[in-house]
């Protein structure tokens, strides 16, 4: 089904995405893939592709604000695949000249109960690593308060802006 999502954004209906204000783009490939020559494409179809592609559907409607999960060390012209295609894509994206862009770049994430062994390894079995749960707040409260049109923002200042979540008052 996933497969059959991505390949349609393109064609998704505008009247969907239309009267929103923001876009968050959370695809992303399981670190274990990421280093696979073998999946090599299949890696910059995703995180490269529905990426881009979720951007071009966000503009086509109007979305100000675009923010995507990235990742720490992205640099378009580094010689290591997964440090390149993000950096691709946050090029790509700034080109796009959104009204406002944010680019996360989280070290580890901790995906609890779904990650994959070698997430749990890199996080301690959980106990290390960014909360899934907290990225998602930090996005929200970027979009609600970020200023500057493009931000690149490192795991710390991603910690920083989920706590600020947390003391959002809502009237």
């Amino acid at each position: 089904m996933l497969s059959i999502i991505c390949f349609d954004i393109a064609h998704l209906p505008l009247h969907i995405g239309q009267g929103g204000n923001a876009a968050f783009g959370c695809i992303g490939t399981a670190f274990n893939d990421v280093f696979k020559k073998k999946k090599a494409a299949e890696y910059r179809s995703t995180d490269f592709g529905i990426t881009t592609e979720f951007a071009k559907y966000a503009q086509q409607v109007g979305v100000d604000f675009f923010s995507f999960i990235s990742g720490q060390g992205a640099n378009a012209k580094s010689k290591f695949n997964m440090f390149r295609v993000k950096g691709e894509a946050e090029e790509f994206i700034h080109l796009m000249k959104f009204k406002q862009a944010a680019f996360l770049r989280p070290g580890s994430l901790n995906r609890g109960a779904d990650a994959t062994w070698t997430e749990q390894i890199l996080t301690l079995g959980g106990l290390t690593g960014l909360p899934v749960s907290r990225l998602a707040e930090a996005m929200v409260w970027m979009a609600l308060n970020q200023v500057e049109s493009m931000k690149p923002y490192e795991h710390k200042e991603i910690k920083q802006a989920a706590l600020n979540f947390k003391n959002l008052s809502v009237i």
